[in-house]
């Protein structure tokens, strides 16, 4: 009985302490290396705002994770320099290659 409860309770603590860490992030550095892996998928990135465009409604930005650059394409426009988390699909485009759409952006504090 003592052992269960002990495996309960470091069950139970790992749950807290894994799931309060947020959704794991993937490199730039992974997504150009095998792109088409990546296309379709979902993915959770971190980095700096570096190159920002914004054309009527549309806007895109080159975000830098440190281990490489991407283009993310947005609602939503950071300023350049903040670091930003993103969410969002890999796509490919014939004219504009691989990049993120996201579906979310969050300025770190």
């Amino acid at each position: 009985m003592k052992t269960i409860s002990i495996l309960f309770v470091i069950a139970f603590v790992s749950m807290l302490i894994f799931g309060c860490l947020g959704p794991s992030m993937t490199k730039l550095s992974d997504i150009k290396a095998n792109p088409d892996k990546f296309v379709g998928q979902k993915v959770n990135v971190q980095g700096a705002v570096e190159k920002s465009i914004k054309l009527g409604r549309l806007s895109a930005f080159s975000l830098n994770d440190g281990t490489g650059t991407m283009g993310v394409s947005s609602e939503m426009l950071p300023p350049e320099g903040k670091n930003v988390t993103v969410s969002g699909t890999v796509v490919k485009d014939t004219v504009l290659g691989y990049y993120i759409l996201a579906s979310d952006v969050k300025i770190a504090q």
